[in-house]
């Protein structure tokens, strides 16, 4: 593992982003539902006059929502913009709302290591991952941040 990562989870399952790639955490929001756009974009948020597209992952990775019916908590990241030294771009064009259900730690490179994605992971779910982060402990599944947050993703699996 190169760099940091955040992890979080969603219906109970584990799951981890590059530290790089958060923009912010909000631990409670209100978004916009938008008819009309695809299943996996659930809707907008105002961010200090910006509005961000709302993306849910569960619907990508077809996962059940079980969560409580409560705002959940909500990280920012960017889609996938850095500069040279790896520091994130401030362009709000580049932010998107990422719907979680927990925010978990940031885990440190020299905690854990990368590992590729087993073969029993659905070809359907592959481009949103990026591999397993096995911690001792704990391991999460790392997702692809660009392909994850792309509001404009045709995806039969988004209910489009």
């Amino acid at each position: 593992m190169k760099e940091s990562v955040v992890t979080f989870t969603l219906s109970g399952r584990s799951f981890a982003v590059s530290l790089s790639a958060v923009s912010e955490i909000l631990r409670y929001c209100r978004f916009t539902p938008i008819p009309g756009v695809p299943g996996h974009v659930r809707g907008l948020l105002n961010l200090r006059g910006s509005l961000l597209a709302v993306v849910d992952p569960r619907v990508l990775l077809e996962i059940k929502d079980d969560s409580p019916d409560v705002s959940p908590a909500l990280v920012l990241y960017t889609s996938g913009k850095s500069t040279e030294n790896n520091q994130l771009t401030q362009q709000q064009d580049n932010l998107v709302a990422l719907l979680v259900d927990e925010i978990g730690d940031i885990v440190s490179p020299e905690e854990c290591s990368q590992h590729s994605l087993p073969a029993n992971v659905p070809e359907s779910h592959r481009a949103f991952l990026a591999g397993v982060i096995d911690c001792g402990k704990a391991s999460h599944t790392l997702i692809n941040v660009d392909m994850i947050t792309n509001p404009n993703l045709d995806n039969e699996k988004s209910g489009q």
